[in-house]
């Protein structure tokens, strides 16, 4: 693994870093999956400009959109642009949208269509996932999707309780099948918790921050991202 620098921008990589593609999915509910591609599209807008997420939702419950929309009305927003793109000919309306430096999609739990499509048209799979029997036992389904579109995937672990074992225990599993997991964890926070909604920043900020520089640099390393 290579080291990461919290600072990526556009002046130090313009040409790798143009139209960064990243889908954050797991098929069962309840990982964090939102609450990660907000994250990370808001430290790639502090880091970088401007981001594009996606919420690719068709429900719109507890999405993206529906934290961009109640942000704004709180008045300050989201750092990043949002939109909706619920539909599984997604990489095509991702054409039109022009050319962002990071754009992230936030996709639904169970619409294989749609997360199918997704990741097919990012350069690398974020997939969330709880340091629980319940979480684990599913990441081979959306792995399986990245694994036969050829597409980089990474997992993410959430909602890590301080001074356990169970997340040292799931990297454990996790990497013991040969998969790449992050260094950086998002914690289990009450800050981080009552964010929906929000504009972020303090501890969830930081926290996303670090993940998006390990991301970033991850993909900077392999020479993934621009590359499609």
């Amino acid at each position: 693994m290579v080291g990461f620098s919290r600072s990526l921008s556009l002046a130090r990589y313009p040409a790798i870093l143009l139209a960064m593609r990243i889908v954050v999915a797991h098929l069962k509910g309840g990982t964090g999956k939102t609450t990660t591609a907000v994250g990370l599209s808001e430290a790639a807008a502090e880091s970088l400009g401007r981001c594009l997420l996606v919420d690719a939702d068709p429900q719109a419950r507890a999405s993206a959109l529906r934290w961009a929309d109640l942000a704004a009305s709180d008045g300050a927003g989201l750092r990043s642009e949002v939109v909706s793109v619920p539909t599984s000919d997604l990489g095509r309306r991702l054409a039109a949208l022009g050319e962002w430096p990071a754009v992230v999609i936030d996709t639904p739990p169970g619409e294989l269509r749609i997360v199918s499509a997704a990741i097919a048209a990012t350069d690398v799979l974020v997939v969330p996932c709880r340091p629980t029997l319940a979480d684990l036992d599913r990441l081979g389904d959306v792995l399986a999707v990245a694994d036969g579109l050829g597409r980089v995937s990474v997992i993410a672990l959430t909602q890590v309780r301080g001074g356990t074992r169970a997340s040292s225990d799931a990297r454990a599993a996790i990497e013991a099948q040969g998969r790449t997991v992050l260094k950086t964890t998002m914690p289990m926070r009450e800050s981080i918790a009552q964010s929906y909604g929000t504009r972020i920043s303090g501890d969830f900020l930081g926290a996303a921050s670090e993940l998006w520089a390990e991301l970033a640099g991850l993909l900077l390393a392999e020479g993934h991202a621009d590359g499609r």
